[in-house]
């Protein structure tokens, strides 16, 4: 219980208007501290990954399973306003966690496009010398980064590319396995982690993210920004914020090395749409700048300060139309 008092105590010495906590454990501890306060802050939950997904995996068993969606349900029901980070994540919170929808809200994660745009021209130690299609992301179960390799051995495009592949995790050995047993290992690196990915984004002939769930895909929204084409899996949350399907970007599957390895090798054979790609791309990522993020952040502080639901119009309005759309349909059956 020392996290919880630790809160408390946080909470009672400063006395703020509003608490905002970031991803479910904190939100349990944060539901454990505000309980029987006198003096009550407003409290925003804000959850930044798939907690269905995430409860699956680090779960030793199903009661642990079912007990860590029983404190985050009783969590996320007694904050004032759940904030997600996608639309889908939004629906699917109030659907699962059965939360108010119109105590729900959106904001996507911000991407700092100008910074992204002036690291693009860096240099690429280690590059190959070929063309190449890249993925970013922690080398665990999460990201599926076996689908990804096994989709680019059937591909057939190893014969003149390479797949580099940005960052560490656990399953490096395994990995590396997996493309000598496919018979493209010299054709995959694997190259760590890297302080500037957007000189290998802006390179790239296609990012690929085969993530078998996320919060909101941030790698691919920086991806985007970059200026490479985006082929990214239907996961549970946040693609479809990213890019809009057969514009800006491409969607297939999950686990569906099929599906993939037929993707990445129209989309390799194809330059004029990777090209079309691109430039949405550059287009639909204007929506994630941080000034916009800030702006509602900002709104959505004011509509705590007031203790009142602030009315949504003009582009703000045109903005979350899907994400209404979502709301209106998961919240007729939630409790």
């Amino acid at each position: 219980m020392h996290g919880p008092l630790a809160f408390r105590r946080m909470i009672q010495a400063e006395q703020p208007d509003v608490v905002m906590s970031f991803l479910k454990g904190t939100a349990i501890l944060t539901w454990l501290a505000l309980m029987g306060l006198r003096k009550r802050p407003f409290w925003i939950a804000r959850e930044g990954n798939n907690v269905l997904a995430v409860a699956d995996d680090e779960s030793p068993n199903d009661s642990v399973k079912r007990l860590s969606l029983w404190l985050t349900r009783r969590a996320y029901r007694r904050a004032d306003r759940t904030l997600c980070n996608s639309s889908d994540m939004a629906a699917g919170l109030i659907r699962i966690l059965g939360l108010k929808p119109e105590r729900t809200r959106m904001i996507n994660n911000p991407i700092d496009v100008p910074a992204i745009a002036r690291d693009a021209g860096g240099p690429l130690p280690g590059a190959p010398k070929r063309p190449f299609i890249l993925s970013a992301g922690r080398l665990e179960h999460q990201k599926a980064h076996e689908t990804l390799i096994r989709a680019f051995a059937a591909s057939g495009i190893w014969r003149d590319h390479a797949l580099v592949i940005l960052g560490k995790g656990t399953k490096i050995n395994e990995l590396h396995r997996l493309a000598a047993q496919l018979g493209v290992g010299e054709y995959v690196r694997f190259i760590g982690f890297v302080a500037n990915p957007y000189a290998w984004m802006a390179r790239a002939e296609l990012f690929v993210l085969s993530s078998r769930w996320e919060g909101f895909p941030t790698v691919a929204a920086e991806a985007l920004a970059a200026g490479a084409p985006l082929l990214l899996t239907d996961c549970s949350y946040g693609p479809r914020d990213v890019i809009e399907p057969g514009v800006s970007g491409e969607i297939v599957p999950v686990d569906d090395v099929d599906a993939m390895a037929k993707a990445i090798a129209e989309l390799i054979a194809d330059p004029a749409r990777r090209e079309a790609m691109r430039a949405a791309g550059r287009e639909r990522v204007k929506r994630f700048t941080k000034n916009e993020m800030i702006a509602r952040y900002a709104r959505l502080i004011e509509e705590a300060h007031l203790g009142k639901q602030l009315p949504v119009a003009g582009p703000e309005l045109e903005r979350n139309r899907e994400y209404a759309g979502l709301v209106a349909v998961s919240g007729e059956g939630a409790a």
